[in-house]
């Protein structure tokens, strides 16, 4: 006998109290996805707890209208991540007849506590960077949860570390005259970015924002190829015409070549300084099997020493901080001269402040290094030519 598929239609039961107090609670979880801007990963056992069993149709129906499953699942390393399903999200607070509440009760309900100095903030360390929930809280949701707070960030922060640091081992191999910048394209990115930034939109037709981005993939050597695959070709919109005018642009082909060479002398930087170390007795974790890892890890490596020389001159201030990766935010406005020189005596980097004074309206043209690199799985080569001798380290 042939069997034909059946459409069952499930009508949730809201004056049921069982299912009440089940979709007011994964209601209350998918409140805080509002806050982020990044989807939220959440494994199975979390779910059923939020959700109850979605293998039958009161906890299907909720999940179905709640979220959005993106991303992928392995074994051991990661969960599937959810995405907020607004129209779903309204639907049920509707059929709850409430109102969803408000972005800054939500901040509230969850970080008010720490906004108000009623708790100490405690960080999840990994390594080279401090993480917290605030973080990732979306800009323009911060920016009035914490309204006349003071908001600080290194200026080109990426670039000036990584630049300075590959300066200084190409100098201490290569002497020379000391006045005589070694990568001048890359400079004028830390000292003329706005310029560059216009040059770049021009060229591509892109926002300032996205500038800024393509500019961060190219200085941390993101694959960049007329391909579909390639996300710096994605953000051209897949025009071969305007990825070769860019590529073929004087001044982004000498920034390309020097970026290669400076990352070439912040990895021997690297390599030096993690041999002292060995030599010194100190037990080291492998460098990263790709590349593009090695670059990373070098970079957040020294925004933890200037960040950790930032937070020795805030206890001298004694300012509240929530750190925000390549910054922080204080209560109270701090003397930035004092600060910058803090750094530079116990980092020897000399870094640039960027202070506002967080309210509403304020611009977001920020970007998270880590998003802005995310998902780029191709590889480059690091070899230069012989011009650029390697110095061999044992590590």
């Amino acid at each position: 006998m042939a069997t034909t598929l059946k459409r069952i239609t499930y009508k949730p039961n809201f004056k049921h109290a069982t299912f009440i107090d089940r979709a007011e609670r994964a209601l209350r979880w998918c409140d805080e996805m509002r806050l982020f801007k990044r989807d939220k990963q959440a494994h199975r056992n979390v779910l059923f707890d939020v959700f109850g069993n979605t293998s039958r149709q009161p906890g299907r129906w909720l999940r179905h209208k709640l979220l959005h499953q993106m991303g992928g699942f392995k074994p051991g390393s990661h969960s599937y991540s959810y995405r907020l399903n607004l129209e779903g999200y309204q639907e049920v607070y509707a059929l709850l007849k409430k109102q969803p509440p408000s972005e800054i009760a939500i901040v509230m309900d969850r970080f008010g506590d720490l906004i108000n100095g009623a708790v100490e903030i405690k960080y999840d360390d990994k390594g080279n960077r401090r993480y917290h929930p605030i973080q990732n809280i979306k800009r323009e949701i911060r920016k009035q949860a914490f309204a006349d707070w003071w908001d600080y960030d290194i200026e080109a922060c990426a670039a000036t570390l990584v630049h300075q640091y590959a300066v200084k081992h190409y100098r201490h191999i290569k002497g020379g005259d000391s006045t005589v910048e070694p990568f001048p394209t890359v400079a004028r990115i830390i000292h003329d970015k706005a310029a560059v930034r216009e040059h770049i939109a021009a060229l591509t037709g892109l926002d300032a924002k996205a500038a800024k981005d393509l500019i961060q993939m190219l200085l941390f050597r993101a694959v960049f190829a007329p391909h579909h695959r390639s996300r710096a070709f994605q953000m051209l919109r897949g025009d071969e015409s305007i990825y070769y005018r860019f590529v073929n642009d004087p001044f982004v082909a000498a920034f390309r070549h020097e970026v290669k060479s400076v990352w070439h002398w912040a990895r021997q930087h690297y390599r030096y300084e993690r041999a002292r170390r060995f030599l010194q007795g100190e037990t080291l974790a492998s460098l990263p099997g790709r590349d593009s890892k090695v670059r990373m890890e070098i970079y957040l490596s020294l925004e933890r020493r200037v960040i950790d020389a930032m937070l020795n001159g805030l206890r001298d201030q004694g300012a509240p901080v929530f750190l925000m990766h390549d910054g922080f935010m204080t209560k109270r406005r701090v003397v930035v001269a004092a600060l910058e020189r803090t750094v530079l005596s116990q980092t020897g980097f000399a870094i640039k402040l960027k202070e506002e004074q967080l309210c509403e309206g304020l611009e977001d043209e920020g970007s998270d290094l880590e998003e802005v690199m995310e998902n780029d799985a191709g590889e480059l080569d690091d070899e230069l030519g012989a011009q650029d001798e390697a110095v061999n380290y044992p590590l």
